[in-house]
């Protein structure tokens, strides 16, 4: 099965599952999305989404990230997980005003890993609904901190020293946390 198909038979049941979606707008042989979630926000280019980048071999999600970034660190394969689209789309609407690169130091969690580096099992990463940033020093928090909080609809935040924590788990309580 090539990854082209993978990935829309995993986007496919994963929306089935979550959101009991049955409408589907096809972006271009690459990729299925709920028609009511592509939203056209700003400079954000929807036709741009999942597409498979043949000069690194990877899949682009978005214009600035692919899905490499947001797998397991384990290499685990992620299972039956896939990154949230809400979160992907929040994080490239944040990435397009702030202009720098963003790199994410994790992504999905596999339950293994996420036990191994001492998270909790209730961790919004094992849903694929979670995502860090990498920031280490005070300006460059900020600058994000601000950013995430007024050009994404992120509603939760955690603060580390090494890095920002992102979600879209609607499950869990609204605000800003630190570790």
């Amino acid at each position: 099965m090539n990854l082209i198909r993978w990935i829309k038979n995993k986007i496919r049941k994963y929306l089935k599952l979550l959101n009991n979606v049955e409408e589907f707008t096809e972006v271009e042989g690459v990729g299925l999305f709920p028609k009511e979630s592509l939203r056209h926000r700003d400079n954000i280019n929807t036709d741009e989404l999942m597409t498979v980048n043949d000069n690194r071999n990877m899949t682009q999600l978005t214009k600035h990230f692919t899905k490499e970034e947001f797998d397991c660190q384990c290499k685990c394969g992620n299972g039956d997980v896939i990154i949230s689209e809400k979160l992907v789309y929040e994080l490239e609407t944040v990435r397009e005003y702030y202009g720098k690169p963003m790199r994410i130091t994790s992504g999905i969690r596999c339950l293994a890993h996420n036990r191994k580096i001492g998270s909790r099992d209730t961790s919004s990463h094992i849903k694929g609904l979670a995502a860090d940033i990498s920031c280490t020093d005070m300006g460059t928090r900020l600058e994000l901190v601000k950013r995430l909080l007024r050009d994404g609809e992120f509603t939760r935040l955690g603060i580390n020293r090494d890095f920002i924590h992102v979600d879209v788990d609607y499950d869990k309580p609204k605000g800003i946390f630190l570790y």
